[in-house]
């Protein structure tokens, strides 16, 4: 970083005015007083959700002759508090960047030629192409592919009635399902990251590791939990790639720089120490798992489960439960687990003439290997330091954690290593107890309109989890929309509508992406201001930025408690912008028919969102006292009591140490010669990121792994962000359109501080973007680091939309591979290798 040194990085990194860890009069603790009436003065408080992210975090927007002036934490909820970006929203919503008018392509795909229509004429053409596919008797051709959508509750209604399976969200970039499935395998169901919370403000030590909650996102409450549990003296280690400022600085915190995708070896590591100097909670395990299941060594199998079908009252669908058996030490026999007296742990025993171990058993034969000195030729965390890790985490349990982590998708084998980070975690008992990680409490609310039929056409994505990818999670897997382009299994979609999801600039592979458009013929972009997919797009229509209109409630908060939030319009859309939620009921008008939309859109037409509100909350006070419209409409929010509790859907109704689900998938890969069939197995295992296997002596003079993490100050690659006056001044101080180069790299390579260089993929040169260097020893020597999605990339095109880029940057996505993380199907983001030169 030319001309700042790290004390001067460090000082505004973390400037008061856009922190959401200090007592600003935007942060609100459970002590603070609430404002009166008195102080609303000429001001209007509306109650809004942040959308400068997609977290939604509760929040009010000020408003002053019209225009929004600033915007506050909601003075309403313990824990409250907003960050950067959101206090930069004022500058998004008046960027003169903004899309204005809707706009029909006059060019060819990706040169970004357009011309204003009006919105009369871009509704009429996309709504005759639905006809057109749904008179075929094709409407799942059309994929709807919604990210920050401003038609939440009325969208996904509208595409399953108009015959559309294809919903896609954008999660196997993010967090689906490597870190889904990897945790969920403790728990018998994808567990997002929405699903936990740590209990930073009691925990007394904890491991984070491809996580900052001090600079990622998602202020309520992981951010504000994470500010208490460091101002009540939670003691942090922090392992990544580059030194996550925001989360570790300041005494008693230490941080670990490790080999990009060795995560799971320093894990398996901990685990081993944990398990060789017995410093797992014996009695959680033995109480709360199935660590004592009676298995066959070489089989895996369970010895002689009893297997039970259960219905679901609810759902009316069939579920295994099995009751397992036990080695009962105080008889020496083996039992069920409910009949026995003292269950055996650890073990190998002789039951019905057979060879049988506990499972528990199992897991520590297979973690005899991972030594911190094996891990340490791998990770280059020197072995001594991850016993010291592991000896803390031991000391205070269960007042400890392994961050359970958000952003997985990076490498192709992250379900392999947060499967390793629930290990640990269980190892130590913290699950559901104070000072460790808690499930996340929701209220279920209606959604605004009467319930649709569901489609009966294949949903592309639940196709290719039925073939080679059964970890997948349908509704997140947005490249194997692609995908089915390019193989054209089980079919190729022909219309594609996004709704504030850039699935070029945000999707692994840009570039494929790009050449595989050709098969489609219709392409619809909504969002405020360009990005990649829209230079692509055939009709681009200007969504509103969230302070311009009403929305459903929200009540998926990340979170220790329940939590409901309002979110009201504050002030006019500029020029032609319009809510998507205008525009789902203009496209239902003209594509469903009479009778279809006055039995489903017909009260929404005629009552709006203060009958869709109603609709939510129907019957719902009665289970939550208080829960109502006129509270709502005072206060913006309604909270519930903290919870730990986490909902278990595994076949023994217990947390699975040894987890079942994988097992059966194991066995049926295993069965069919399935190459990546190890990354299901049940038990530990080491499986390097794709990167390693391509460089198994190790990378060249001028090649790295591009890593990426957040800023407080950046997100994803929309431009309410990407392209803000307010946070580009401040960009330009922490320089964050820089790549940071380790020292030693730096001067066999004959670079210095401020270079620019040319960042280019080893395995397609001609694609290249420029950045400028900062040299500094807070990043790992084999890592290149940048922050996400900054600047224009290889699409320069950009900058005659965008005034507010960096003029250089660099967005992984636009290099990365076309490949898909095996089982799972996330985007493996970051297995890339990547080379640099001076320019």
């Amino acid at each position: 970083m030319s001309g700042i040194s790290r004390r001067r990085f460090l000082q505004i990194s973390g400037l008061a005015a856009f922190s959401p860890f200090v007592p600003l009069s935007g942060t609100v603790g459970p002590g603070r007083r609430a404002p009166s009436p008195v102080d609303e003065g000429v001001e209007r408080r509306v109650p809004l959700r942040c959308r400068m992210c997609a977290q939604q975090c509760p929040a009010v927007g000020v408003v002053k002759g019209g225009k929004l002036i600033k915007m506050e934490a909601s003075p309403y909820l313990p824990y409250a508090g907003i960050c950067g970006r959101s206090r930069s929203t004022p500058a998004a919503v008046y960027n003169p960047d903004r899309l204005k008018y809707p706009l029909l392509r006059v060019g060819k795909r990706g040169e970004g030629k357009f011309k204003r229509i009006s919105w009369e004429e871009a509704l009429d053409r996309i709504a005759a192409v639905l006809r057109k596919y749904r008179e075929k008797g094709e409407p799942e051709r059309v994929v709807y592919l919604p990210r920050f959508t401003s038609a939440a509750g009325l969208d996904k209604p509208f595409w399953h009635l108009y015959g559309t399976p294809n919903i896609v969200s954008y999660a196997d970039t993010c967090h689906s399902a490597g870190h889904d499935w990897g945790l969920g395998a403790f728990f018998g169901h994808p567990m997002t990251p929405g699903a936990f919370w740590m209990d930073y403000p009691r925990a007394r030590f904890g491991v984070l590791a491809m996580r900052n909650p001090g600079g990622g996102l998602c202020v309520y409450q992981f951010g504000t939990l994470f500010a208490e549990g460091k101002r009540n003296g939670l003691r942090l280690v922090a392992v990544d790639v580059r030194f996550p400022n925001e989360a570790v600085e300041g005494a008693g915190h230490r941080w670990l720089p490790i080999r990009p995708g060795t995560d799971l070896a320093f894990h398996l590591a901990l685990a081993h120490v944990i398990v060789k100097e017995k410093g797992y909670d014996e009695d959680y395990l033995i109480r709360h798992t199935n660590a004592c299941m009676l298995i066959d060594p070489e089989t895996l199998e369970p010895f002689d489960p009893v297997v039970e079908e259960k219905v679901d009252p609810k759902t009316g669908k069939k579920k295994k439960h099995v009751r397992y058996r036990v080695w009962d030490e105080a008889r020496g026999v083996p039992v069920l687990k409910s009949e026995a007296q003292r269950p055996a742990l650890r073990g190998e025993f002789t039951a019905g003439g057979r060879r049988v171990i506990t499972a528990f058993e199992a897991i520590t034969r297979a973690l005899e290997a991972y030594t911190p000195e094996w891990a340490q030729g791998i990770t280059t965390v020197p072995a001594e330091e991850i016993r010291r890790v592991a000896r803390d985490l031991m000391r205070h349990r269960p007042r400890v954690f392994v961050d359970t982590g958000w952003y997985s998708e990076r490498y192709g084998n992250v379900m392999r290593q947060f499967h390793a980070i629930g290990l640990v975690d269980t190892l130590l008992g913290v699950w559901e107890r104070e000072g460790g990680i808690g499930g996340v409490p929701k209220v279920k609310l209606h959604g605004p309109l009467p319930k649709v039929p569901k489609p009966k056409a294949l949903q592309i994505t639940k196709y290719y989890q039925k073939n080679g990818y059964p970890f997948l999670v349908p509704k997140a897997g947005r490249r194997f929309v692609f995908e089915a382009l390019r193989t054209g299994k089980p079919y190729e979609p022909k219309v594609i509508f996004a709704m504030g999801q850039n699935f070029i600039g945000g999707s692994a592979g840009s570039p494929e992406i790009v050449r595989l458009l050709d098969k489609v013929e219709l392409i619809v972009c909504m969002t405020p201001f360009m990005d990649e997919s829209c230079l692509y797009a055939d009709i681009i229509l200007p969504d509103t930025l969230f302070p311009e209109r009403d929305e459903a409630l929200h009540f998926k908060f990340k979170q220790s408690m329940p939590t409901v939030a309002m979110h009201m319009k504050a002030v006019e859309p500029p020029f032609e912008a319009r809510p998507g939620s205008w525009v789902i009921l203009e496209l239902a008008r003209r594509v469903l028919s009479p009778q279809e939309f006055e039995k489903y859109f017909g009260e929404f037409a005629r009552g709006g969102w203060e009958a869709g509100w109603r609709r939510q909350l129907k019957g719902v006070s009665e289970k939550h006292p208080g829960l109502t419209l006129e509270h709502l409409k005072k206060y913006g929010v309604w909270h519930g009591r903290q919870n730990y509790k986490i909902k278990k859907k595994t076949p023994t109704g217990e947390v699975e140490i040894f987890s079942l689900t994988f097992l059966e998938v194991y066995k049926k890969l295993k069965a069919g010669g399935h190459p990546f069939a190890e990354h299901a197995h049940p038990l530990p295992r080491w499986i390097p990121p794709f990167w390693m296997g391509e460089r198994r002596n190790g990378l060249a003079e001028d090649e790295f792994v591009l890593t990426t993490g957040f800023s407080p100050l950046n997100s994803f690659t929309g431009g309410q962000t990407r392209d803000n006056p307010l946070l580009r001044e401040i960009w330009d101080q922490l320089g964050v359109d820089r790549v940071w180069i380790h020292p030693e790299r730096a001067r066999r390579l004959g670079i210095s501080d401020g270079d620019v260089v040319e960042v280019f993929p080893a395995h397609a040169p001609e694609f290249k973007a420029t950045a400028r260097v900062w040299v500094t020893p807070l990043v790992h020597p084999d890592a290149l680091f940048t922050y996400y999605g900054v600047g224009a990339g290889i699409f320069p095109q950009l900058k005659r939309f965008l005034a507010f880029l960096p003029e250089h940057g660099v967005n992984m996505n636009h290099f990365s591979r076309w490949r898909f993380a095996p089982l799972e199907g996330g985007h493996a983001t970051q297995d890339v290798i990547i080379k640099i030169r001076r320019v």
